[in-house]
């Protein structure tokens, strides 16, 4: 029995519109104005103490570094799968990283959370080895 032409496309579209957000991102060369068209005005902006740096913030939580008209970087929250460590060593395979302890407060007695550095992908994550998840994704321009 053949497959129905509207269920292969369905198909195609529920399996082509999953992934974060869906933006097409290209940090370093993307306009605030191109940001702006994709996502809406921001919620807040913060204004950084280095001149010409901004962080514009969504509601859903997604932060956008801005330097000058371009932005530089994403933060956002991970997708359920992405809140896997595993998920991300799969992810990074054969692709040299870097993991790194962040500093923890002075007197705190958890374990510090590890930033997993990808520079060839333009991918950090932040892993809380205290509940055993990802919770943050930093996105920038790849290294070639």
């Amino acid at each position: 029995m053949k497959t129905p032409y509207f269920l292969l496309t369905l198909s195609f579209f529920a399996l082509t519109s999953c992934g974060p957000q869906g933006l097409k991102m290209d940090f370093g060369k993307l306009t605030t104005k191109e940001l702006k068209a994709q996502k809406g005005e921001p919620t807040k902006i913060e204004t950084s103490l280095v001149k010409e740096k901004q962080v514009y913030i969504y509601d859903d939580d997604e932060k956008y570094q801005i330097e000058g008209e371009f932005v530089e970087a994403r933060f956002r929250r991970p997708t359920k799968e992405e809140e896997s460590f595993l998920y991300w060593k799969h992810k990074f395979k054969r692709k040299k990283t870097t993991l790194r302890r962040l500093p923890l407060p002075e007197g705190s007695h958890l374990e510090p959370e590890q930033e997993l550095i990808c520079l060839k992908l333009g991918i950090s994550i932040i892993y809380d080895p205290n509940i055993d998840k990802v919770v943050r994704i930093i996105e920038y321009a790849k290294q070639k």
